[in-house]
């Protein structure tokens, strides 16, 4: 973010929301270098890692971090990139600044165009041939 976009953020909410969600975009471009081989799903677990361990939430490198960081991705990974990652980002902004998520119609409006599809894919029983086609080869299971 530049400094500009930085003081923007300070006094405009929307800017706000719209760097949390950049945020996630960037470390996914991140987690994609490092991990060339993997698949986006490990891709999502390491920029929700990520974000939980700035806010000082989880230790990363515990198997029951790693464990949550597959759950709480599971269905964001079910769409597509850039969706999978901007629906986390929007999903971080309704968590961590509800005050922004219910301020501003358009944040509350892409989520739900965004997890449309998950939840039908939920209610068809169908959700894990999402999974599979975004991340055929990692395993489509919660833990």
């Amino acid at each position: 973010m530049g400094i500009g976009r930085f003081f923007k953020s300070i006094v405009d909410p929307r800017t706000m929301g719209e760097e949390i969600i950049a945020a996630q975009a960037k470390s996914y471009k991140v987690a994609e270098k490092t991990y060339p081989n993997g698949e986006p799903h490990l891709f999502l677990m390491q920029v929700w890692l990520g974000r939980m361990t700035l806010r000082r939430q989880v230790n990363p490198y515990s198997h029951e971090a790693q464990m949550l960081a597959y759950n709480e991705t599971y269905s964001f990974v079910c769409l597509q990139p850039p969706d999978n990652h901007r629906a986390l980002g929007l999903h971080f902004v309704r968590e961590e600044r509800p005050d922004i998520f219910h301020a501003f119609l358009e944040f509350q409006v892409e989520l739900d165009r965004l997890m449309y599809p998950i939840i039908a894919a939920q209610e068809k029983g169908t959700l894990e041939n999402l999974y599979r086609k975004f991340n055929p080869r990692m395993q489509p299971s919660k833990v």
